[in-house]
């Protein structure tokens, strides 16, 4: 069978594309033009009536001269697609009950989960307020009620605790001052029956006169002696404003020996004098030993000097 001619077949084509409205020309030169084909003088050959289906899609307006060079396949499916018709199809209607429960809605307040701590307090609320004033379980405030004092009772708790936070802050004062050494000096005046040693000499005192005197006296009254001897002597100067200790290490002895016994019989004098308590006669008889011995020394070496 011999086929149709080409030409044949083109013209029955531009047949079918002049019988076409306007959308339906465009559709078909979309699917006919080959890609890489650009501009409206190049596309006009292969549609027909292309230029007349573009302006009256347009509603007459006539394209721009930069648009129609840039025409191609893609600008003409984006053409159709701004041009075509709305669907003619309308919307249903809102149901009028079914805005009232979504207005119903926002207009709620908003609800979120109970914790366990609000849970918890929600409980104690109800015991101690309960909604029923007659109800049963007014039995804790009641309760509570019965323990609260009077108001008399409440006072004198009030100011006897007042009270005696007063007197332990005093206290706590006291027992500061006391380890700052703030009450040494009146330790020290309540004591003044007892021998003391001032740093001044004692010219009237003897040997025979301190070991005449009770045990517990000895040391200081003994120290005394000795700082007296020492300073007729020449040994020892400026004791007014010395120590026990000062005038044991102060003092020109003639040995190491000398002044370890001073030193101990000084230690002891201020035990007497500053301690809490007595001396035992175990421990201050030998030094009041040693004491009386370098005083018996200093005594005959005074009078071989002499």
């Amino acid at each position: 069978m011999r086929r149709p001619f080409p030409w044949l077949l083109a013209l029955l084509g531009l047949c079918t594309l002049a019988q076409a409205g306007p959308r339906e020309l465009i559709s078909e030169c979309e699917l006919r033009i080959p890609l890489g084909v650009d501009g409206i003088e190049a596309l006009e050959p292969i549609c027909p009536g292309l230029s007349q289906a573009l302006s009256e899609l347009s509603g007459g307006a006539p394209l721009a001269a930069a648009s129609l060079k840039r025409l191609n396949r893609a600008a003409l499916s984006d053409f159709l697609l701004l041009t075509a018709a709305p669907s003619a199809q309308a919307a249903p209607a809102p149901d009028p009950a079914a805005v009232h429960g979504i207005l119903q809605e926002f207009g709620a307040a908003p609800t979120h989960q109970l914790t366990w701590w609000d849970r918890f307090k929600a409980w104690c609320l109800k015991w101690l307020r309960p909604a029923n004033r007659n109800s049963s379980s007014l039995w804790l405030p009641a309760w509570l009620q019965k323990l609260i004092p009077p108001a008399t009772v409440a006072e004198a708790v009030f100011y006897t605790l007042l009270g005696l936070i007063v007197l332990a802050v005093i206290y706590l004062v006291r027992i500061e001052l006391r380890a700052a050494g703030f009450f040494k000096g009146t330790q020290a005046t309540r004591g003044n029956t007892r021998p003391s040693f001032s740093g001044a000499v004692s010219p009237g005192l003897s040997l025979e006169q301190v070991l005449r005197c009770p045990l517990a006296q000895r040391p200081a009254l003994l120290f005394r002696l000795l700082a007296s001897e020492l300073t007729r002597q020449g040994r020892l100067e400026r004791t007014a404003s010395l120590t026990h200790r000062e005038v044991a290490e102060r003092a020109r002895l003639d040995d190491a020996a000398e002044r370890a016994r001073l030193g101990e019989l000084s230690r002891l004098a201020e035990l007497q004098l500053y301690g809490s308590g007595p001396i035992e006669a175990s421990r201050s008889e030998p030094v009041l030993a040693d004491g009386q011995a370098l005083y018996v020394r200093l005594r005959r070496h005074a009078g071989s000097g002499a």
